[in-house]
């Protein structure tokens, strides 16, 4: 029985997406926007599926100061060892910034918050879920960084190719031009 409450936020987040899709595809939108909607339901879905489910594998290399509450690790203590999870966690958030960008137009300050709220959300959720079903997960202070970082430099690089020869190909998939 716990292993199907294990499960349950992925199957949560893959039938609200079968929900959600065709209704945000409707309307009038380009092909580009549609298609970046698309990518962001797929995107949510596959987050919940990194994060929000029993870990059975590792990356990291190395043996941070922790402590345990309850069932859940938690490590509080920032910049241990910068290893291959560590940047892995920025580049996991990229693709949020990117496509939040598309469809909102975002500041850095925004882009902060939503990087810094999104990561909470996640280490929070992996926290509650430790303590209710055993998920197996770690609640990271440097996630809850290098998530945020993540999703901030996903911003900028949307900025970024606006200002070069690939803006139209940008603001193809653009809905804040």
């Amino acid at each position: 029985m716990r292993l199907i409450f294990q499960w349950l936020p992925l199957v949560l987040a893959v039938v609200a997406g079968f929900y959600i899709s065709p209704k945000i595809l409707s309307g009038k939108k380009t092909v580009g926007q549609k298609i970046t909607l698309l990518a962001l339901v797929i995107y949510l879905i596959s987050l919940v599926a990194l994060c929000l489910v029993p870990a059975f594998y590792s990356v990291s290399t190395h043996q941070a100061s922790y402590i345990i509450v309850g069932r859940a690790i938690v490590i509080y203590r920032p910049f241990q060892d910068l290893d291959l999870e560590y940047w892995l966690n920025a580049a996991m958030t990229l693709p949020l910034g990117i496509l939040l960008t598309l469809i909102y137009r975002l500041n850095w300050r925004q882009l902060i918050m939503i990087g810094f709220l999104t990561s909470l959300f996640i280490e929070t959720s992996q926290f509650i879920l430790d303590q209710l079903v055993n998920l197996q997960r770690t609640a990271d202070i440097d996630d809850l960084i290098t998530n945020t970082v993540g999703v901030v430099i996903g911003g900028l690089v949307v900025y970024g190719l606006k200002k070069t020869r690939l803006r139209r190909f940008v603001s193809w998939f653009s809905f804040s031009e």
